[in-house]
């Protein structure tokens, strides 16, 4: 069962619980491997409750491998808790990504994806990504993020 209205105080409240290992954050996230200009964007999402980032890339000069991005564009894909505490994260995201930072002019965009859900788990296919373009820095968004996470709040009765 998800959390719901009600577990969202308290889930900011609480540490991330998740077992880490060496080199790696507490959700488990080995930083050391990734990209070292996308490593503080990683961080800044993980450091919400119930975001979990999965894959990553900060661009590259040479194109090695098809998950790569060319230099000056980069990505952050990330999972969502199911349910109503999901919901509330997504909402919180997509105005601070979507309307307040791209808003003001930035170059970067939220957006969902997914793989075939006929191919796949049906329910366990729907991601959500980050992406940024025209050489936009993602430390920047990263500060942001941090800046504006304490607006993810409990809704107003």
């Amino acid at each position: 069962m998800g959390m719901d209205e009600d577990d969202l105080s308290l889930a900011l409240d609480q540490p991330l619980t998740t077992p880490s290992a060496k080199g790696t954050g507490k959700k488990g996230i080995p930083y050391d491997e990734l990209d070292a200009n996308i490593v503080r964007l990683v961080q800044a999402l993980n450091r919400y409750p119930g975001v979990m980032t999965v894959g990553s890339c900060g661009g590259h000069e040479t194109i090695t491998n098809p998950s790569q991005w060319r230099a000056g564009t980069w990505y952050v894909k990330f999972t969502l808790p199911s349910g109503k505490f999901g919901w509330y994260l997504l909402e919180h995201l997509a105005w601070v990504v979507n309307e307040d930072y791209r808003g003001s002019g930035r170059n970067v965009i939220l957006l969902p994806t997914s793989a075939p859900p006929y191919l796949n788990t049906v329910g366990q296919c729907l991601y959500f990504v980050i992406e940024g373009y025209g050489g936009e820095n993602p430390d920047e968004l990263a500060e942001f993020l941090d800046a504006t996470r304490k607006y993810l709040t409990k809704k107003r009765r």
